[in-house]
């Protein structure tokens, strides 16, 4: 992000960054003293979801950013108060020698345990919680 975003953002406006490392909890608290500490939050939709129920995030001026447009983000990505950056997806990887050829090949094989034994590994929760669109699938 330092390399991509805000060392160009510096040398375009002048406008130094300085990166906070703050839990929606205390940010939350700052907004509603309307004292926040920063301007711009990069965080994971699932956050983004709750400052928008608490009325924490001012309405965004789409005119003002120029590059929404020329970056062809999709029209999914932007909403009233943020525009998409990251995205992910997700596999599963499974070492070949450890289910006597057998293979899991659905997210239902993935959580049956007695098929296919041994541990799992998901991504980490600030990811959205992708673990339980898997466990509905």
């Amino acid at each position: 992000l330092q390399k991509a975003i805000y060392t160009p953002f510096t040398q375009e406006t002048g406008i130094q960054v300085k990166v906070l490392n703050l839990d929606d909890a205390p940010l939350l608290a700052q907004i509603k003293q309307g004292r926040p500490q920063c301007d711009l939050i990069n965080n994971s939709m699932m956050s983004h979801t709750k400052y928008v129920k608490q009325d924490a995030l001012e309405a965004l001026d789409l005119d003002r950013i120029k590059s929404v447009k020329s970056a062809k983000i999709p029209e999914n990505q932007i909403t009233d108060h943020a525009v998409g950056s990251s995205f992910y997806g997700a596999c599963m990887a499974y070492r070949t020698d450890a289910f006597g050829g057998k293979k899991p090949e659905s997210w239902a094989d993935f959580w049956d345990i007695k098929a296919f034994q041994g541990g799992r590994s998901m991504c980490n929760p600030d990811g959205d919680l992708p673990e339980l669109e898997f466990a509905l699938l």
